[in-house]
């Protein structure tokens, strides 16, 4: 999300709070403990926002204006239908950057990890939690997901409108991470928060909440990366 795409927009009282702002500034915070652990960040987007010295003092910034999809340079546009058209282009990234981390090594495929952040905006206000998407056009779920579903429960972010076996972990069809044109096998999308509710709506406002799942991800990265 980004640009002309603000994601879910949630207002309470003279407080609005887009998605895109919650996740630019967690995909920020995230890439700074990332970085921190040894590992490489690369976004799907440029923006401003993104940069390394950007000032991440709270209160939370207003959605970037000039996002700009990496893989076409174009700013990111509305497109009516069941997935915007930029979420899709998202795994033409990951693609890029799969391709060229195996063509230097092929053992660096297991190395490469593709994280989707979102945050959600329920039907229902009693639903709150993280929640794990992985693909279900694939066979066994991948490690990552499993691996982020886990510490979601640990930290005590578990959905419970989740129904399939895993109290974090859903199976389900998304542009980002078709296999066919997302070949990264340790992708995931993550919503890390439910915006429609009061608490998780805090919590996304919280820094130190923030913190609490963004060093989830980066454990579940590890646990991961040292199997």
């Amino acid at each position: 999300h980004g640009g002309e795409d603000p994601g879910a927009t949630v207002q309470r009282g003279r407080l609005r709070v887009d998605e895109a702002a919650l996740t630019y500034r967690t995909a920020l915070e995230l890439s700074r403990m990332l970085r921190s652990a040894g590992a490489t960040v690369r976004y799907t987007v440029r923006s401003k926002e993104l940069s390394s010295d950007n000032d991440i003092a709270e209160p939370l910034p207003r959605r970037p204006t000039d996002a700009v999809l990496i893989s076409t340079g174009r700013p990111l546009r509305i497109r009516i239908g069941r997935s915007p058209r930029q979420l899709w282009q998202r795994a033409a990234v990951a693609r890029q950057i799969w391709k060229s981390a195996t063509r230097i090594d092929p053992r660096a495929s297991r190395d490469v990890f593709f994280l989707s952040l979102h945050y959600d905006d329920f039907h229902e206000n009693n639903v709150a939690g993280g929640l794990v998407c992985v693909d279900r056009r694939i066979g066994d779920p991948p490690k990552i997901g499993v691996a982020l579903a886990n510490e979601l429960v640990t930290h005590g972010w578990n959905r419970p409108d989740v129904a399939d076996g895993h109290e974090s972990l859903r199976r389900t069809e998304l542009g980002v991470l078709d296999p066919r044109y997302n070949p990264v096998p340790q992708a995931a999308l993550l919503e890390v928060a439910t915006l429609s509710n009061l608490d998780d709506w805090n919590n996304a406002l919280d820094p130190c909440c923030r913190r609490d799942v963004e060093r989830a991800i980066v454990d579940a990265i590890e646990q991961v990366h040292a199997s």
